[in-house]
């Protein structure tokens, strides 16, 4: 049996359906590639993360969480909808924003040293106790450009 070969017939250019941008000139020498439509957007995905405005920093969670670093207690809190254990280290800011850097310890996220930002937190409570000392802490550069009024709890 035999292998018979018809020659194939060439390929055609989809150029012809590919319609210009309007105000877009194309760069010389360039054509266009077949078959390539212009995006309008990617359906479905979300547009780029904004960064929320920094809400008003309620005094009694300031005044807690001051507290809370001297005395070296361990403080509970709402944070992004989730319960946090938290021992916090220090305050400070960043673009304006009062900042917590504290180790999470319990609660419904993973178990590090983060920062927070204080305006976020809900529902701050002074615990009992002291608080957990983390195997590793990065330390709160990251955290916090302005040290003023910085406090370490460890």
């Amino acid at each position: 049996m035999g292998c018979s070969m018809t020659p194939k017939r060439p390929r055609q250019s989809g150029l012809q359906r590919i319609k210009p941008l309007p105000g877009i000139k194309p760069l010389p020498g360039l054509k266009p590639l077949p078959g390539i439509k212009p995006l309008k957007g990617l359906p479905g995905l979300p547009g780029p993360r904004v960064k929320a405005p920094a809400g008003p920093v309620d005094p009694n969670t300031l005044n807690r969480l001051e507290r809370a670093i001297a005395g070296r207690q361990p403080i509970t809190a709402i944070y992004s909808g989730k319960h946090r254990q938290l021992g916090p280290i220090a305050l400070g800011t960043k673009d304006g924003e009062h900042r917590l850097w504290a180790y999470q310890f319990g609660g419904e996220s993973d178990y590090k040293c983060k920062c927070f930002v204080v305006s976020g937190l809900s529902d701050v409570e002074i615990g009992e106790g002291t608080c957990p000392t983390p195997d590793f802490d990065p330390g709160p550069l990251s955290c916090m450009d302005e040290a003023q009024g910085i406090q370490y709890a460890g």
